[in-house]
């Protein structure tokens, strides 16, 4: 539990690699992408709070009362308006491939008009061959994703001061 003098706070952002050399690593982070809001961002801090203090709770399901004991340290940890830019300056993912649909057009794609590709996160660069179907090209991307298990996200990384208990 968080004594009522404690808080958190951000202390870094930017991908584990990249933490200074004399800073031990925070435990808590969450995963900041392009688009993300200041709220996204909360309820993710929101919920690795829950899971470094309390995982038999954070396994089980969403506890409300949790979310709302938390909500004013996040708030301070992470002010803004909840609909504000969370961190503009943030990256994709390392890889974020996905599904794209190619138009439907014959001239250009011949016998895959209408069919799916895989792009990066980007949508820069195409990552597969043509599928028929949005399924076979999302099973891909999922493989592609995973292929890489070092791959390092952008993420926020926040301490606790004042003491956990």
């Amino acid at each position: 539990m968080i004594n009522l003098n404690s808080k958190i706070s951000r202390v870094f952002a930017g991908r584990r690699s990249a933490l200074p050399a004399d800073m031990t690593v925070p435990p808590l982070s969450v995963s900041v992408f392009p688009g993300d809001a200041i709220a996204d961002i909360r309820e993710r801090l929101i919920d690795d709070v829950i899971r470094v203090l309390r995982p038999e709770e954070w396994r089980a399901q969403r506890c409300e009362q949790w979310y709302g004991l938390l909500r004013p340290w996040v708030e301070a940890a992470i002010p803004g308006p909840p609909a504000a830019p969370a961190d503009p300056a943030a990256p994709p993912a390392p890889l974020g491939a996905e599904p794209w649909p190619l138009a439907p057009d014959s001239d250009v794609y011949g016998d895959h008009a209408g069919w799916w590709i895989v792009v990066d996160a980007t949508g820069e660069h195409e990552l597969s061959e043509a599928y028929p179907t949005r399924e076979l090209a999302e099973r891909e991307a999922q493989r592609i994703n995973g292929a890489d298990p070092n791959a390092e996200w952008y993420r926020h990384w926040f301490a606790f001061q004042g003491g956990v208990s």
